[in-house]
């Protein structure tokens, strides 16, 4: 079941960001309290979720969406949506409204049998969640998450950051590659779902017929160690450059080859 998110009133409060608030505004705020029992004995049964401990995040949160008087929250993803539906609960515990929450949903990981399972329970909790893709659509309906409303809005690109950027070649002297150098580039999350080992075991077929060619590797990750080990014992560590996370991404765009090895990302139609 598809139906857009209801709008908001028009009269609603203004929403609260902690980004937009000066240092001086947050310190008047009244301190982190993670001393509730209804908290902890609430929260106690997520703890340890995906890996994670959420009792203090989803405290932290509470006080502030309380602090902030906010009237909507967005969660980014699976953990977030945990945190945010528990300290949404707790909001309206303390003050008898619950701040709409939206999710946005990208990912096309397959989740175990207990996430899915929480995810089924806490989805009706989410007022809206927005997909990023009809493919996208079909998995949270295949996950029986259609309990809630579904949107779908397609990704944006900001096209204007790409008017001015910096030429060809000074992006490679940055990188420190040869003029002459035949580059790729890969961006993205080093996550195992990104498929960055296979690239790298591939590279040196590549170098049999470009020996000049250098794959450039953009993000950052839990797999950062394991692909240099990749790339140091197949012998390509030289040709295998990694930048770590680079918010430039225009500049970097001025290579002409762009390689994806994610096994299981639907971000498309």
């Amino acid at each position: 079941r598809r139906e857009p998110c209801r709008p908001l009133q028009q009269n609603v409060p203004e929403v609260f960001s902690g980004v937009l608030m000066t240092r001086e505004e947050q310190s008047d705020l009244p301190p982190l309290d993670n001393r509730h029992d209804s908290r902890r004995k609430r929260a106690r049964a997520f703890s340890g979720i995906a890996g994670i401990s959420v009792l203090l995040p989803i405290a932290a949160l509470a006080d502030r969406l309380v602090a902030f008087k906010a009237q909507v929250v967005q969660a980014h993803m699976f953990r977030a949506e945990v945190v945010a539906v528990l300290a949404a609960d707790l909001v309206k515990e303390r003050t008898g409204h619950r701040p709409l929450l939206v999710s946005t949903v990208h990912s096309s990981r397959f989740r175990s049998a207990e996430d899915r399972e929480l995810l089924e329970k806490i989805t009706p909790r989410i007022d809206c969640l927005i997909a990023v893709s009809d493919a996208i659509v079909r998995k949270i309906v295949a996950e029986s998450r259609d309990s809630t409303r579904i949107s779908r809005i397609y990704n944006g690109v900001d096209l204007e950051r790409f008017d001015t950027v910096i030429g060809r070649e000074a992006a490679r002297k940055e990188i420190g590659v040869p003029r002459s150098a035949h580059l790729a580039v890969s961006i993205g999350r080093l996550e195992p779902e990104k498929g960055h080992p296979t690239l790298i075991e591939a590279w040196p077929l590549v170098l049999a017929e470009r020996p000049k060619a250098y794959l450039i590797v953009v993000g950052e990750g839990s797999r950062m160690d394991h692909l240099h080990e990749i790339a140091r014992t197949q012998g390509i560590e030289r040709h295998v450059i990694f930048t770590g996370r680079r918010d430039d991404i225009p500049a970097i765009g001025t290579i002409r080859v762009f390689i994806q090895g994610v096994f299981s990302q639907y971000l498309g139609k």
